[in-house]
C-alpha cells in the first residue's frame, strides 16, 4: 500500500511539474551497515527550468535538509545522494528544485533477516476451538509468516492474521481444521523478508491449554441458618475432556463485601459433570451470601515452553456468581449490658441502657428488644410497659422504689433469644454516690473525659464504667445510635477516646461489687483555654428555592470562649472544587443561636456554607462545607419576542432565553390563540421558532412562556395576521328550479376563506353526444342565474363546479372606482356575468397573484328527450307488472299444491255413506274437502243405525275444561271395506279406549255436560265446526268437515238444537249449566 502511495505521488511530481526524477525509480531495501545511492536530476526541457541547475538541486527528510556532506554533484543537472553503513529504519527522501519545488521522492527501508518470534502461545477455548498468537520483533522489512501444523501425519495450514504492534493470530475451529481430540500439536512457523527466512517449531499440548467456559446452573440447596449446598455444571462439551479441573471457591457477604474468603475444597464431589460442595458453619443468618466460582484444566506433571505454569491466571475461567440467602433464627445473643448502665433522676424516672446488636448478629428481620420481666425486691409485676423504647434504651416514668431488674430478651421474627440479659437498678438506700465529671475536652476527633471520685463510700468502689454514644441533639443523655461502654478500674480518673465521625455524649458510673451509682452525663464542662476550635456538627436542616436553613452542635470545649459565628456563603459551579463562581458573602451572629436560615437566594443553585466560630482575641478555622442545592422555581418570562417573516401558515418566531433559569430541564410554551405548542430549550439564548399550521388570512395573539416544573410569567405578547392563502374547498353548489327548465344555482362561502374572496368561479361541463363543451365563468355574488333552459329539447349531462379566488395584488396594481367593462358575448351563461360585476383584473394588476381554491364536487342534471322519458317510463311498468303476475301465479301454484296434498279421513259414522248405490260419492270424498251441516236431530237417525249403546261423557271442570269419555266394549264398529278404511283407522288401532275431551265455553267459559249417543269409535274431534282426525299423539291434524254457519250449533225458541233432514238420524244431546243461549265450542284432542 506504502509502495502504491509513494508512485502515485512520484507521478503526480513528475508529470505534474515536469522538474526531474529520480533514481531509482522503485523503493530501496537493504540490510544494516549496508550503503546504497539516490539520483536526482532536473529535467532541463521542461519550461522554467532553463534558470536552475544541479546546484539548486537538494534532498530532504521532511523539512530538513540532508547533510552537503552526504550529497554529490554528479553533472549540471544530476546529484547523488550516498549512504554508508546504513543503520535500521525506514527514511524518505524528498528532491527539491530552489528549496521550495518536488521533484521526487525515495523511500528507503533497512532491516534485518526476521527473528525468532516471541509469546508464541496457543490457548483452546472450552474445547471448541484455539487461537495462537506471537509478537514479531520490529522490522522495517517486515516479513511475512506462514503457520503450519502436524497432527499425527496429517499437515494443515492456519491462516495468520496481523492485529496491531506487529502481533499475529490463528484460528482454528471445528469446522476448519481444529481436532479436539487430539493432545499433541507440532507447529511450524516460517518468517520471510528480503533478506532471508527463519524457521521455528514449537509443541503444543492441546489438553493443557484448554480455558474451560465459566460453571453454569449455579444454585444452593439444603439451605439452612448456618448450611447450604453449593451445586454447579461443568460445560456439556467437555464430558470426555481427559484432564480433570481444579476449582475455586470465594464467598462474601454484605457485611464485609471486601473481604473474600477462598472456601476449602476438601469436601468437594462431583457425578459427572455436577459438582457439590456443603458449606457448614456459616457465621451469618438472614443474610445474602454472594458467591464466585471459576475452574481451570488440571496441568500434566511437567511443563514446557508453551504449557502455562500453576499460577497463571490467564488460564482460569470467568467467575460465575450467584447469591443465595441463609435462613432465620432466633438471635444468638441478648442485648449486651454492663454494671451501672441505668439513670434515676429526681422523679424517679427510670432510664436503662444496652448496647444494640450488630446487623449481623440480628439473625433475622424486625429485631426488637423485649423487656420480658420485671422484679422489684425480687417479686414478680406484671402490666408495667416501657414509656419509650429505642433499640439501645427505654425510658420508664415515674416507677415505685425498691431493688429492680430488668430482663431483656433479643427478640425478631422467629422469637426470642435462648438467653437474656438482666439489668439491675439498687434502690435509692443501696445506690453509691455519682463520681463527679470535671472536664471533657476534644480535639480533632480525640476526646478526654476526667472525672474524680464520689464524695462517700470511695473504699468500697472496684471499678468505673465509661459511656458514650453519638448524638445531633444537646441533651446530655441522648443516643442517636448505640450505646457504647469500657470498664476501667477504679484507681483511673480519665479516659480518651479517638472517634472523628461525630459529636459525642459521653458519662462514668462508679461500680461496687453489688451496686452502682448510674451514669452521670456530661454537661459542657470545658478546660479554660483560650484557643477556638473548628466547628465540626453541622447540617443542613431544610431547604427551599430562596433559602437554605442549617443548625450546628458546640463542642464542651468551646463554649467558655465562644462570641460569636462568621457564616460565609456562595454559589459554586462545580461541587468538587468548591470554587465560588459570585461573590462571596459574609455575616456575624451572635453566640447564643445553634441555627441559621440565608434567604433571598437564587432557586435551583448550588450553595456552598462555612461556620467559623470567633472569640475576643481570633477567628476559629472554618467548618467543613455544607453544600446544597436549592429548589426549583419559575423562571423568569423570555424576553423581546418578535416575529421575522409572515407567512400564509407560518410565521418565524424569535425571542431572548429568560435570564434566570431557576431550574434543571427547561422547555417554552409558544401560545396562539388558545393554542399552544412546545419547544425544547437547548441553551441557546437567543431563539427562533417557525411556527407553522396556522390559518391562512387570520389574526393571532401570540406569546412565549418558560416552563421547569413551574410555568414562568408570560413574555411581551404580539399581534400578527397571517398573509392571503388559498380559500378551503366549497360545498357542492344546490339550486333552486325557477320552472321552465331554468335554475339558479348557489353556494356556501368555504369554511376557510383565507383572504378576502375577490370572486368565485364556476365551471359549467356540458356533454351532448359525447362532445364536451367546458365554460369558466367569474362571478362576485355567490348564485348564478342560467340564462339558457337546462333540458330543452336535447339529451344532455351537465356539471357545475364552484371555486373561490384570492387575489394578492402587487405595487403595480391600478386601483380605479369602477370595475372595468368585461367581454360580453353569446356564450354568457349567468346573469349575473355585467360590467358591474365581472372584473378584469387583468387590467387592474397583470402580475397579480391569484390563489384559486379546489373546485367543489360538482352539481350534475341528466337530461333525456320527452320521447325517450315516455318509453323509459312505459318499459318500467310494464317490468313491475309482470314481476307481480309471476308471484302472483307462483303463490297461487304454491297454495293449490298445498290443497291436493290434504289426506282426507272421514269418521265412522260417515263411512256408510261410502256404501250407498252411488259410486261417486267416495270418490268425490276423497277428492274434496267435505263440508257438511250437522243439525243435532238429523244426525241422531243416521249415526246410530249400529249403535248398540250409548256412551256417556262427563264434563269435568278441570284446569284445562277436559272431561273423560268412556267408551264401551260392545259398540260395534261400521261395515268398512279393508281398503276404504285404511285411512280411517291408521290414526289409532285401540279405538276404544278412554278419549280426553277439552270443551270450551266461549262466552264465559261455565262448566257443562254434553251427552253424546254417538257410536263413533275412531278418532276424531270437533273444533270450530270442522271434524278432524287425529294424529297418534292424539291432537287434531287436520280439517275435514266444517258446520254450516259460524260453526256453532243453533238452538230453537225452546232452547233445542234446530235439526238438518239432509243426513240420517243420529240422535245427540247437550245441554250446558248456562240459563242463557250461549254458543259452545266444543274440541276434541
Amino acid at each position: 500500500m506504502n509502495l502504491i502511495c509513494v508512485f502515485i505521488v512520484q507521478l503526480i511530481l513528475v508529470h505534474a511539474h515536469g522538474l526531474g526524477w529520480i533514481h531509482p525509480p522503485q523503493s530501496i531495501m537493504g540490510a544494516v551497515n549496508s550503503s546504497y545511492s539516490i539520483y536526482c536530476t532536473l529535467n532541463i526541457t521542461e519550461a522554467g527550468t532553463e534558470k536552475y541547475n544541479s546546484r539548486d538541486l537538494g534532498f530532504y527528510i521532511s523539512d530538513e535538509p540532508v547533510s552537503s556532506k552526504q550529497i554529490h554533484i554528479i553533472n549540471e543537472t544530476t546529484i547523488q545522494l550516498h549512504i554508508e553503513k546504513a543503520m535500521l529504519g525506514k527514511i524518505e527522501y524528498t528532491c527539491k528544485v530552489n528549496k521550495t519545488k518536488g521533484v521526487g521522492m525515495r523511500k528507503v527501508f533497512i532491516g534485518v533477516p526476521p527473528d525468532k518470534v516471541k509469546n508464541f502461545k496457543c490457548r483452546s477455548y472450552n474445547w471448541e476451538y484455539m487461537n495462537c498468537s506471537f509478537k514479531a520483533s520490529y522490522n522495517p522489512l517486515k516479513p511475512t509468516y506462514k503457520l503450519e501444523f502436524r497432527i499425527s501425519f496429517l499437515k494443515f495450514n492456519c491462516s495468520l492474521f496481523e492485529s496491531y504492534n506487529n502481533s499475529y493470530y490463528c484460528y482454528m475451529g471445528l469446522n476448519t481444521t481444529y481436532r479436539q481430540s487430539h493432545e499433541y500439536y507440532n507447529f511450524t512457523l516460517i518468517g520471510s523478508n528480503y533478506l532471508g527466512n527463519t524457521t521455528q517449531d514449537f509443541t503444543v499440548n492441546n489438553f493443557d491449554v484448554m480455558i474451560p467456559n465459566k460453571p453454569n446452573n449455579l444454585k444452593a440447596t439444603n439451605v439452612s441458618s448456618k448450611s447450604a449446598v453449593l451445586e454447579w455444571n461443568v460445560s456439556y462439551k467437555l464430558k470426555t475432556f481427559e484432564r480433570e479441573f481444579i476449582h475455586q471457591v470465594n464467598i462474601t457477604t454484605a457485611y464485609n463485601k471486601n473481604n473474600w474468603i477462598q472456601i476449602d475444597l476438601q469436601n468437594l464431589t462431583h457425578d459427572g459433570l455436577r459438582y457439590r460442595l456443603p458449606l457448614y458453619s456459616l457465621p451469618y443468618a438472614n443474610t445474602d451470601y454472594d458467591v464466585r466460582i471459576r475452574l481451570r484444566t488440571a496441568y500434566k506433571n511437567y511443563f514446557s515452553d508453551n504449557t502455562p505454569s500453576n499460577n497463571t491466571e490467564e488460564m482460569w475461567s470467568d467467575f460465575a456468581a450467584f447469591i443465595f440467602h441463609t435462613e432465620s433464627r432466633i438471635p444468638d445473643l441478648p442485648p449486651i449490658v454492663t454494671q451501672g448502665g441505668f439513670d434515676v433522676n429526681d422523679f424517679n424516672d427510670v432510664y436503662i441502657y444496652w448496647k444494640d446488636l450488630m446487623l449481623h448478629q440480628r439473625n433475622g428481620d424486625n429485631l426488637y428488644y423485649n423487656i420480658s420481666q420485671i422484679y422489684r425486691n425480687n417479686n414478680l409485676i406484671g402490666n408495667i410497659k416501657p414509656d419509650m423504647i429505642t433499640n439501645t434504651m427505654a425510658y420508664f416514668k415515674n416507677i415505685s422504689h425498691g431493688d429492680l431488674r430488668f430482663v431483656i430478651y433479643s427478640t425478631n421474627t422467629e422469637g426470642n433469644s435462648l438467653n437474656a440479659s438482666i439489668i439491675y437498678v439498687p434502690s435509692r438506700p443501696k445506690r453509691l454516690n455519682k463520681p463527679i465529671i470535671w472536664k471533657l475536652t476534644s480535639n480533632s476527633g480525640q476526646y478526654e473525659l476526667f472525672w474524680n471520685a464520689p464524695s462517700r463510700n470511695i473504699s468500697i468502689i472496684e471499678s468505673y464504667t465509661v459511656f458514650w454514644c453519638e448524638t445531633k441533639s444537646n441533651s446530655p443523655n441522648d443516643c442517636e445510635s448505640t450505646i457504647n461502654f469500657a470498664e476501667v478500674t477504679a484507681k483511673t480518673n480519665k479516659y480518651q477516646l479517638i472517634y472523628k465521625n461525630s459529636s459525642i455524649n459521653f458519662g462514668v458510673s462508679a461500680n461496687s461489687n453489688a451496686s452502682s451509682s448510674g451514669i452521670v452525663w456530661a454537661s459542657c464542662t470545658v478546660t479554660q483555654k483560650s484557643d477556638i476550635g473548628k466547628l465540626k456538627t453541622a447540617w443542613i436542616a431544610a431547604t427551599q428555592a430562596t433559602y437554605i436553613e442549617f443548625e450546628w452542635k458546640l463542642e464542651c470545649g468551646d463554649n467558655a470562649v465562644l462570641e460569636g459565628y462568621n457564616i460565609t456563603y456562595c454559589s459554586i459551579s462545580d461541587p468538587i472544587t468548591l470554587l465560588c463562581k459570585e461573590k462571596e458573602y459574609s455575616l456575624n451572629i451572635t453566640k447564643g443561636l445553634t441555627k441559621y436560615r440565608i434567604e433571598e437566594l437564587k432557586p435551583y443553585t448550588t450553595y456552598k456554607i462555612h461556620i467559623s466560630m470567633f472569640s475576643k482575641d481570633r477567628r476559629g478555622p472554618l467548618s467543613d462545607p455544607l453544600v446544597n442545592t436549592t429548589l426549583e422555581a419559575a423562571p423568569s418570562p423570555p424576553r423581546n419576542l418578535r416575529y421575522k417573516q409572515i407567512y400564509n401558515d407560518s410565521v418565524i418566531l424569535s425571542w431572548t432565553a429568560p435570564e434566570f433559569i431557576n431550574g434543571g430541564k427547561m422547555f417554552y410554551e409558544v401560545w396562539y390563540n388558545e393554542q399552544m405548542n412546545t419547544v425544547n430549550y437547548n441553551n441557546e439564548t437567543e431563539i427562533e421558532y417557525n411556527l407553522n399550521r396556522l390559518t391562512p388570512y387570520t389574526f393571532y395573539k401570540i406569546l412565549v412562556r418558560a416552563r421547569t416544573i413551574y410555568e414562568s410569567l408570560p413574555s411581551n405578547s404580539i399581534n400578527i395576521t397571517t398573509k392571503i392563502g388559498v380559500p378551503s374547498r366549497i360545498d357542492t353548489p344546490k339550486y333552486t328550479d325557477l320552472g321552465n327548465y331554468m335554475f339558479k344555482i348557489y353556494w356556501n362561502r368555504p369554511e376557510q376563506r383565507s383572504g378576502n374572496l375577490e370572486y368565485y368561479e364556476i365551471q359549467m361541463s356540458i356533454r351532448e353526444n359525447d362532445v364536451i363543451t367546458e365554460k369558466i365563468i367569474r362571478l362576485e355574488n355567490q348564485s348564478c342565474h342560467l340564462l339558457h333552459a337546462v333540458c330543452s329539447n336535447v339529451s344532455r349531462f351537465y356539471n357545475f363546479s364552484v371555486r373561490a379566488v384570492n387575489v394578492i395584488l402587487t405595487p403595480h396594481a391600478n386601483f380605479i372606482d369602477k370595475p372595468i367593462d368585461s367581454i360580453q358575448d353569446d356564450d354568457t351563461e349567468c346573469t349575473e356575468v355585467s360590467k358591474n360585476i365581472q372584473i378584469y383584473w387583468d387590467s387592474i394588476d397583470p402580475y397579480a397573484e391569484h390563489l384559486k381554491g379546489n373546485w367543489s364536487e360538482p352539481l350534475s342534471f341528466f337530461c333525456k328527450d320527452r320521447v325517450d322519458i315516455y318509453l323509459a317510463l312505459m318499459s318500467i311498468y310494464i317490468m313491475v307488472g309482470m314481476i307481480f303476475l309471476g308471484l302472483c301465479s307462483f303463490f297461487t301454484f304454491n297454495k293449490v299444491k298445498q290443497i291436493r296434498s290434504i289426506k282426507i279421513s272421514l269418521p265412522d259414522g260417515l263411512i256408510d255413506i261410502m256404501h250407498n248405490s252411488k259410486g261417486d260419492i267416495v270418490s268425490d270424498i276423497k277428492s274434496k274437502d267435505i263440508k257438511l251441516k250437522f243439525p243435532l236431530e238429523q244426525e241422531e237417525a243416521s249415526l246410530l243405525q249400529n249403535a248398540k249403546s250409548l256412551t256417556t261423557r262427563e264434563c269435568d271442570n278441570t284446569e284445562n275444561d277436559r272431561f273423560k269419555v268412556k267408551e264401551q266394549s260392545d259398540i260395534s264398529k261400521p261395515n268398512i271395506k279393508d281398503d276404504e278404511a285404511a285411512s280411517v283407522n291408521s290414526f289409532n288401532n285401540s279405538e276404544y279406549k278412554e278419549k280426553t275431551i277439552f270443551i270450551k265455553n266461549e262466552v264465559d267459559n261455565k262448566d257443562c255436560i254434553l251427552q253424546n249417543n254417538l257410536g263413533i269409535g275412531s278418532n276424531f274431534g270437533i273444533s270450530n265446526g270442522y271434524i278432524k282426525p287425529l294424529s297418534r299423539t292424539g291432537y287434531v291434524t287436520q280439517p275435514l268437515i266444517k258446520a254450516a254457519g259460524s260453526g256453532y250449533t243453533q238452538l230453537n225458541s225452546m232452547g233445542q238444537p234446530i235439526i238438518n233432514s239432509n243426513l240420517s238420524s243420529t240422535k245427540v244431546s247437550s245441554y250446558c249449566d248456562a240459563d242463557t243461549n250461549d254458543k259452545v265450542n266444543v274440541n276434541f284432542i
